[in-house]
Parts: structure tokens; sequence; C-alpha cells
């Protein structure tokens, strides 16, 4: 399942785990990465300090990133990863402060008061230190943790004007698989197409993959014989499993086209082709293991959150596509040099924004 596993940008929410020295999972409910917006028209950065990545009214440099990572060992081994995870955590950052200027987004300092104490409260609660132990280990003051925190209280604010209480029902009646811990087994074959394949190519992979379907619908041809021999999944085609890619939930382990369509389907049945940034795919649900029933009112802030992460992830897709990105490919002397690692102390894999299996 490993070709399958979500790999979009590193989401937006990742930052606030990694700049307050959390481990990198997702945000809590509503919440956005604390990064203060940039001027419209940011300064040059010192010639020695190299840019990493440019866009549309900003840039990411190479002491940013650094900063950015400061508090983790990264092994030798890990260090592309981490880079191209950390650059593309930071563009969102920006991408999503500049959007929610535009919006208007104001945040009074009584709130942004309120969020530190808060903060502080669940540094204290859950063992972590204070939060003047905090600041040091990270190297700011109080000041620029509040400049840190102010777009998340911003995306709280726009989230809350998107997230009426029949936005939000309506959202968990359509989508309740997402919160009752359904999952689905499901295989597949892959009829690969790149990125920038034509038009024509994209269409003969998905004819390929149309005349097997007719085939597998008129019983000539099993669909795991027919994932062995035409599959162009890596995975499968290194040990054979009928294009097998196991159980997965709705969201978060494989890309959303794939998940949704997958989820569509009833146990034994075949999707016809369905496109994905790998290429077209057949999908055969094979089991469905469902969930435990849950009620809106029991799940009413993991339904805003789950929203609040399609919004957000919607937005940014937008933003990039728009940006005028570049990423440059990580120097050979990016990272300074580690005599050794602690072990537990390396950066554990990120979440995927995105396209975490077939994906964006």
């Amino acid at each position: 399942m490993s070709d399958l596993a979500r790999r979009s940008p590193a989401p937006a929410a990742l930052a606030l785990g990694l700049a307050l020295g959390l481990a990198p999972a997702p945000l809590a409910i509503g919440q956005a990465p604390p990064s203060p917006p940039r001027s419209p028209a940011p300064a040059a950065p010192p010639a020695n300090d190299p840019v990493v990545a440019t866009f549309e009214g900003g840039t990411i440099t190479k002491s940013e990133v650094l900063d950015f990572l400061g508090q983790y060992a990264i092994q030798p081994d890990r260090q592309g990863e981490v880079y191209e995870q950390a650059v593309n955590a930071l563009v969102n950052q920006e991408l999503l402060a500049s959007f929610l200027q535009q919006q208007n987004v104001a945040v009074t300092g009584p709130e942004l008061d309120a969020e530190v104490a808060k903060l502080s409260e669940q540094l204290q609660q859950s063992g972590q230190g204070t939060l003047n132990s905090l600041l040091a280990e990270m190297g700011l003051t109080e000041m620029e943790l509040k400049e840190r925190m102010m777009t998340g209280l911003r995306w709280s604010k726009y989230l809350q004007s998107r997230a009426d209480e029949a936005t939000l029902r309506s959202y968990f009646e359509q989508n309740k698989d997402l919160f009752t811990g359904t999952a689905v087994k499901a295989s597949h074959i892959l009829a690969r197409v790149e990125p920038d394949a034509s038009e024509g190519q994209k269409e003969e992979a998905r004819q390929k993959l149309a005349e097997l379907k007719k085939k597998i619908d008129a019983g000539e041809l099993d669909f795991a014989v027919a994932a062995d021999q035409y599959s162009e999944d890596p995975s499968n085609q290194e040990a054979p499993d009928g294009g097998n890619i196991g159980y997965f939930g709705k969201r978060g382990q494989v890309i959303d086209a794939f998940a949704d369509a997958a989820f569509a389907l009833e146990v034994g049945e075949v999707s016809d082709p369905v496109e994905t940034d790998y290429g077209y795919h057949l999908i055969k649900v094979t089991d469905r293991r469902e969930g435990q029933e849950v009620t809106f009112e029991q799940i009413r802030e993991a339904v805003l959150s789950t929203y609040g992460d399609e919004i957000q992830e919607q937005l940014l897709d937008q933003a990039r596509a728009s940006a005028k990105l570049d990423i440059k490919p990580m120097p050979e002397d990016f990272f300074p040099a580690v005599p050794t690692t602690t072990p537990g102390s390396t950066l554990a894999p990120a979440p995927a924004a995105a396209p975490a299996g077939p994906g964006r």
C-alpha cells in the first residue's frame, strides 16, 4: 500500500505542532498554523541566507526552515523528506495568513491574551512545563509567540463564520463514515499516468482499464489475476497480491479521490476508472468493517475539526495553484552536521495533507 500512501504537501496545521515543539500531528479543533502574516512586500533576504522557495508575495529562506526545525535532530536518511515537508508547511502558513488578511479577519488584544493564557494552562496541566520554559526553549519572547498564534486565532474566527450549526449537521450526515471508524478493504489495478501526461495519454490509460472492467464484469477475467498481470503499482509488481492494499478509513490513509470512490462501492463491486495523481485505478472493495454509531451531539467538536481541515485544504490547494510556487531542491550542505542522534529525538513522519494513497 506504500505507493498509495497519501502524498499531499505538508498541511498548514503541521506548523503549530512543530513551532511549539509538539509531536507533528494535526491541530486541535479549528486551529491553524501560528505564523504571523508577512508584509505584502517582504524585504530581500540577506545574501548569506539563500532562498529555498518563492511564491507570489514572498519567499522562504534557509534560516527560516532551520529555525522551524531547530528543536529536532534529523537523521541523514530523512533530511530530504523533512526539508520538503518543512518548506511546504512554511509556504502554507504564509498563504493561509495572506488569505485571512484579505478576508479582514480581526483578532483583538484581549482575545490573543486569552489564547496565551489557555496555552499556559494546557502546558502546566499536561506536565510539559511552563509558558516561560516554552519560550526559552523556542528562543522567543511572549510578543513573538503571540505573533505566531495570530493566524491560528484568525483561522478559528473564519471557520466559525463558515460553520454554522446547520452546515455542520449536514456535513456530519453526508460524511458519517469519517466519524464512525468504518473501514473498507480494497484491491486496485493501476494504469500509471505521469502528472504532465497529455490528454491522449490519459485517455489511453482510461480506456485500457475500461476494457479490463468489461472483462471482469463479464466473468471473463478475475480481478486479482488482472491486477497481478496488468497493474502498474510498483508495490504489487514487487510482491504480487492481487492488487490488495488492505483496510483504510475514509480520510488520512489513502488519497481522497481513491477513498471516496472505494467507500461508494458495495462489497464485491468494481468501480469505473478513477483518476488520481498516480493515473487511473479500477477499485474493488473486498470487505467493509462498520464502525460504531455516533450522534452529532457526541462528536460535534470532531465534526468541526474535520470540516475545518477540509475547508483549509481546499483554500490552500487554490492558493498554491495560483501562487507561482517554486521550491528549490535541497542543497547538499543544507543541514548542519550532527555527530549523533538520540533515540526518540528524530522528527516523525508528518501526517499527510494530503493524497495522505492515491493522493493529490
